[in-house]
């Protein structure tokens, strides 16, 4: 069965399309005025997911001396060169040592010392048996198979060199790089302050979910789906609740978000009905750069700057309000925090079944990925109403059908773009990109 893009936005904001941008020159425009923060010092526990803002050299090797890499016995490799099973080498045990101490003797011909894992390998070892492939006998071990020269021995410098830039500049903070920070004696690094973005929902028919619900009010999704998105960047959500439809309150919580916040998202109150006054209080307090946008859903999007912060108007449309977030308020979040991967990965799919849209509009449609073979296929999560926030939860990306296209039969390549950047399959894929590394919708 066809599956059709139905919008229930409002789509009477601007009178001409041609005074829409396409998705691509709106993102392109968010991303020229919107910058990267600035940097601050804090703890290595709170460096991963953050962007580092200097690099990070070390001042000695690591390992500082070689290790064994097992528990075992550390040998000269040419006493072990003849051993068998059934006429194993014997050695005399000089000595035992455990991790973090430090080695007594030098061994000599037919000399062994028992060693733990991590300890310092003796001089005069090149190398250390396995356990498993010995025999002790009160003070003496014999070795049942022959072992060469600096096996299972970790050598200083081996994982990193003195003066080597382990962490470069702009690098993105795992929870490993925090690791290695330790590893280099650092306790705290600079990094890319957190973005602090501030969400508004608007509408007198809003209620929290704990709130009693009348007969003709709606949950607040729209605020929940947002701080979430935003505390999945790595950045600090600012709730300031739901902001009824009086422009005084509205135009109050407003100030406050800037004053608050490095960014300010609302949701609803953007199209042309009686009470839609985001856009008219934002024109007062900023500059807005764009107010449509050739996109289904999420038409009625409005982007603007106010001492140089961005603000959004979202759709009040759940999906839409989702959509508009992962194609133009997220990237612009990503850039603030210092990432280079502003895109989340695109992948390259077969449609199962037709696909039909609007024209003259980028669409977005949700979609459910299936691996078949070696053939990636997938298909709209059922009926795509802007309200129907289940075929958002249910999908794993988006669809991406471009301007010029109305229909798309089954089996067409498309692009879809991931809801997650650790969608399970999404290793196996190759991304969809150009050259240049942008995706080729927005071409």
């Amino acid at each position: 069965m066809d599956t059709f893009i139905t919008e229930t936005d409002t789509l009477n904001t601007v009178k001409q399309s041609h005074e829409m941008l396409s998705v691509g020159t709106a993102l392109e425009e968010i991303l020229r005025r919107v910058n990267c923060l600035n940097a601050e010092e804090v703890s290595i526990l709170e460096a991963a997911g953050r962007v580092l803002r200097e690099s990070i050299k070390s001042s000695h090797d690591v390992p500082s001396f070689d290790n064994s890499a097992m528990d075992g016995y550390a040998v000269r490799s040419e006493d072990t060169l003849h051993s068998t099973r059934d006429k194993p080498s014997r050695l005399k045990i000089v000595e035992e040592i455990p991790a973090g101490a430090s080695p007594r003797f030098r061994l000599g011909r037919d000399e062994a010392a028992a060693i733990m894992t991590g300890a310092c390998v003796p001089e005069g070892a090149d190398s250390v048996v396995m356990v498993e492939d010995t025999r002790r006998d009160g003070d003496s071990v014999f070795i049942e198979k022959p072992i060469e020269k600096n096996d299972n021995v970790r050598e200083r410098g081996q994982d990193v060199k003195a003066g080597e830039t382990v962490l470069p500049e702009g690098m993105f903070l795992t929870p490993s790089c925090a690791g290695m920070l330790a590893e280099l004696g650092r306790t705290s690094c600079l990094v890319t302050r957190r973005p602090k973005v501030s969400i508004i929902v608007t509408g007198d028919e809003v209620f929290e979910p704990g709130d009693d619900l009348p007969t003709h009010g709606i949950r607040n999704a729209n605020g929940y789906s947002l701080l979430a998105g935003v505390a999945e960047t790595g950045s600090i959500p600012v709730y300031l609740g739901i902001a009824r439809d009086n422009k005084e309150e509205l135009r109050e919580r407003l100030e406050t978000a800037f004053q608050l916040s490095d960014m300010v998202v609302t949701s609803g109150g953007v199209s042309v009905g009686k009470y839609d006054w985001v856009k008219e209080i934002l024109s007062g307090l900023g500059e807005i750069v764009f107010q449509t946008v050739r996109m289904q859903p999420g038409k009625p999007t409005v982007f603007g700057m106010r001492d140089n912060k961005p603000f959004f108007g979202l759709p009040g449309n759940p999906v839409s309000c989702v959509v508009v977030f992962e194609q133009l308020v997220r990237p612009a979040i990503i850039k603030m925090c210092g990432r280079a991967d502003i895109e989340r990965p695109i992948v390259t799919a077969r449609l199962k079944k037709e696909i039909k849209k609007k024209p003259e509009m980028t669409a977005f449609v949700r979609g459910k990925l299936t691996r078949e073979n070696d053939t990636l296929f997938v298909t709209a999560t059922g009926p795509q109403g802007s309200g129907i926030l289940k075929s958002l939860v249910v999908a794993d990306g988006l669809i991406i059908i471009p301007e010029d296209k109305v229909s798309l039969p089954g089996g067409t390549e498309v692009q879809v773009k991931l809801l997650s950047s650790n969608w399970p399959c999404a290793a196996l894929m190759a991304a969809s990109t150009s050259p240049e590394g942008v995706p080729a919708w927005r071409k």
